[in-house]
C-alpha cells in the first residue's frame, strides 16, 4: 500500500516524468514509456533490499573511450543476458526500468544524456551492482565504471 510519502514522490514524478523519460531513452536502446516504469513501492523495495556486495572491479577511463566500458562490464560480470534495473535521477519521483539483459543499454550514450553524472543497474537477483559516475575535471570527461558483487 502506498504510504503519505510514496504518494507525495509520486506526485512530484508526475512533473518531472517527460524529462525522466528522455533521459532513459538517451541511455537504453528500448523505447521507454511511462506505463514500463516501476511503481514508486517497487522501486523502494529494490532500493531498501540490503545489497551485500563488496567492489570486485574499478576503472576509471576518459568518457571518449567508452568502447571500453562495455568490454569492462561484459568481461567482469557474471551473465549480460539477465534482468537489469535502471536507477537513475529522479528514480525516487518517477520509478525504476527493468531491461531484461544489459543488450538494451546504450553504451553508447553522450555525456550530456543524463543532468546527473551517475547510472546504477542493479542485476534482478541483487547479487551485481554496476555503477557509472562520469564527470568532468581539468577539462577532460571521466567515467568511472565500478562493479560490485556477492
Amino acid at each position: 500500500m502506498e504510504t503519505a510519502e510514496q504518494k507525495r514522490r509520486r506526485i512530484i514524478g508526475k512533473q518531472k516524468i517527460s524529462d525522466y523519460l528522455i533521459e532513459l531513452n538517451n541511455i537504453l536502446k528500448i523505447n521507454v514509456s511511462s506505463k514500463d516504469l516501476l511503481t514508486i513501492e517497487e522501486t523502494d523495495f529494490i532500493l531498501s533490499n540490503p545489497y551485500k556486495l563488496q567492489t570486485f572491479f574499478k576503472k576509471t577511463i576518459l568518457f571518449e573511450h567508452k568502447a571500453e566500458l562495455e568490454s569492462a562490464i561484459v568481461n567482469n560480470i557474471l551473465e549480460s543476458d539477465y534482468g537489469y534495473f535502471i536507477f537513475i535521477s529522479d528514480v525516487l519521483q518517477c520509478g525504476a526500468i527493468r531491461i531484461s539483459s544489459l543488450n538494451d543499454f546504450n553504451f553508447n550514450f553522450s555525456y550530456d544524456d543524463l543532468n546527473t553524472g551517475i547510472i546504477s543497474i542493479v542485476r534482478e537477483d541483487l547479487s551485481e551492482k554496476i555503477t557509472l559516475d562520469f564527470y568532468e575535471e581539468n577539462w577532460l570527461k571521466y567515467i568511472e565504471i565500478e562493479l560490485f558483487g556477492r
